[in-house]
């Protein structure tokens, strides 16, 4: 993800006499929408915040679940993305495709883990679901569900 700064551009100058037509050629931006359920009973979740990340390790967007549990980020720039929960309530996050997130991005998780989502230009993605597991169901976290392994030692015999 890239910044766009005004100055970085082509200066036009305006003047009184000025009729200089200026074109802009822009490429359409992308969407990725899905659906979080609980990960026991199928139920829709509500209220559930979702987020976009970039490989950057950027938020890109941010979104909650309506009613039917559905999201859409519906203006991302064409490229690698993620997905991942942030709850922050009764729920394990997860990345987009089925990988527990204890303790939410980025603490809890490395977003970019996840399966990447590759947006093009105009396109929309479907599909992208999460199943979110109620964490009083959880009996065992010992923190490397995520599959980070910087506490692990070697111990010489």
């Amino acid at each position: 993800y890239e910044p766009c700064y005004p100055t970085d551009g082509t200066a036009v100058p305006i003047g009184v006499a000025t009729t200089t037509v200026v074109d802009f050629n822009l490429a359409p931006k992308g969407a990725v929408s899905g659906t979080i359920r609980d990960a026991v009973s199928g139920a829709p979740l509500e209220g559930i915040r979702v987020l976009a990340w970039h490989p950057t390790q950027e938020i890109v967007d941010s979104e909650y679940t309506d009613n039917q549990g559905q999201y859409s980020f519906p203006r991302l720039v064409p490229g690698t993305h993620y997905v991942v929960s942030d709850d922050w309530g009764e729920f394990v996050d997860e990345l987009y495709d089925g990988l527990p997130c204890y303790g939410g991005p980025p603490e809890g998780c490395d977003p970019t883990k996840g399966a990447p989502i590759e947006v093009l230009s105009g396109q929309t993605i479907t599909g992208i679901d999460l199943y979110l597991l109620n964490q009083s169901l959880v009996v065992f976290m010992d923190g490397f569900e995520s599959g980070a392994t910087v506490a692990w030692t070697t111990v010489e015999p």
